[in-house]
């Protein structure tokens, strides 16, 4: 983000009309009442909560396949440099250059980088049920207290691709983690003096 972007956040409980609001921004929805109104150099961007994926297309190739620009352009760039392409990686880079897109693809790296990949996950769910004794699928009702950074100092797991496992193998029900008011499975405590 430059200095003269300006990024919002919208915060309230579950329930309060936040896809709702952002569906009628997007045109996705009608309104009750009232109107949208855009200034001329507003550009919003929106991401379902729930995408509808291809399957048969890697993370890399959804995103690099957006309709952006500069996504389009770092897409072709790293095409040509498969190919050793040398004049169309000068071309290229001098487009990229002339759109400042290069920050944008190390975002774009960095966030890939994080994102478990399906070996990652199943490393994960083995290696909490070995951590817990537990052989797979017994005791769903049992609660396990969580020293996430113990966890992944102890089987030298990277923190973040560790975090994003547990969060994916959460939201596909393999194991449950505690919710605030919510009686779960497993129960997850993070010493951030550890980190």
């Amino acid at each position: 983000m430059n200095a003269a972007s300006k990024l919002f956040v919208i915060s309230a409980p579950s329930g309060a009309g936040k896809t709702t609001l952002l569906n009628c921004l997007m045109g996705k929805e009608s309104k009750d009442s009232g109107n949208v109104v855009f200034r001329n150099d507003i550009r919003m961007a929106f991401m379902e909560q729930a995408e509808n994926l291809p399957l048969d297309k890697t993370i890399d190739e959804v995103i690099y396949d957006h309709s952006s620009s500069k996504l389009r352009l770092i897409k072709s760039y790293n095409e040509a440099l498969d190919k050793n392409d040398e004049q169309a990686l000068s071309n290229l880079f001098q487009e990229l250059t002339d759109l400042d897109a290069w920050e944008l693809e190390s975002q774009v790296k960095q966030f890939l980088s994080v994102l478990p990949k399906v070996e990652d996950v199943k490393t994960v769910y083995k290696k909490i049920n070995s951590f817990f004794q537990v052989a797979y699928g017994e005791k769903p009702e049992e609660v396990f207290d969580f020293d996430f950074a113990h966890f992944c100092n102890h089987y030298q797991l990277n923190y973040t691709l560790t975090y994003n496992a547990l969060q994916i193998l959460d939201r596909t029900s393999i194991i449950s983690l505690s919710k605030q008011f919510n009686k779960n499975i497993m129960k997850i405590v993070i010493n951030y003096q550890n980190y």
